[in-house]
């Protein structure tokens, strides 16, 4: 696992997103990266790298380079801050060497529960996650989880037949919950899963 820090920079440019789709996949991108998947990277300059989102025309965040071997624990971060934007070119890039990224700025952990404050958002949310889920259910109840976290998990616990902390443990990265468990929060959460064709 990585410990994911969010910037109160990147906060506003993802709560400003108009494609709550696009924030959908920003979300699940992160949350890949913090289970160690860092996917598609390219570096950029000064130990800096640039996590890139393949939907619509294109999203990007600057992250820090993997820690070397070694180093202390308290290093091993990596941050989220895409305050420079999707870098236009090696003239960008040539200026983002020779300028500092991040001045006075407040850190927090990244937690895709706090982006999820409407129902519109929780559906683009799951949405997202079962389109990139490549059926691994862990992440499913991951994305379940996010959506408890950010309702309140004591009352979705109690709709669920559930002790608060068997459903956060249920839902957590380590959880393995059982396909009743997951209709059953699903229900408290308002939702209800759907299942289709595919070709």
């Amino acid at each position: 696992m990585v410990e994911v820090i969010r910037s109160a920079t990147f906060d506003r440019w993802l709560t400003k997103l108009r494609d709550q789709r696009a924030a959908a996949r920003v979300l699940i991108r992160i949350n890949r990266l913090a289970a160690g998947n860092p996917g598609d990277v390219k570096p950029v300059g000064q130990g800096v790298s640039e996590l890139r989102i393949n939907y619509g025309p294109g999203l990007s965040h600057l992250l820090p380079a993997p820690p070397r071997p070694g180093r202390p624990a308290a290093d091993r971060r990596r941050e989220v801050h895409p305050g420079c934007g999707h870098p236009q070119g090696p003239p960008d890039r040539r200026r983002m060497e020779k300028e500092p990224i991040m001045t006075n700025e407040t850190f927090a952990p990244f937690d895709s529960a706090d982006y999820l404050n409407t129902f519109d958002d929780v559906a683009a949310y799951l949405e997202a996650v079962l389109e990139n889920a490549e059926d691994d259910p862990k992440v499913i109840a991951a994305a379940l989880g996010a959506i408890a976290r950010s309702r309140n998990l004591s009352e979705i616990a109690r709709q669920a037949g559930m002790s608060r902390e068997g459903l956060y443990k249920a839902l957590s990265a380590d959880g393995n919950p059982t396909l009743a468990t997951v209709v059953k929060v699903a229900h408290a959460l308002g939702l209800r899963l759907h299942f289709e064709a595919i070709a």
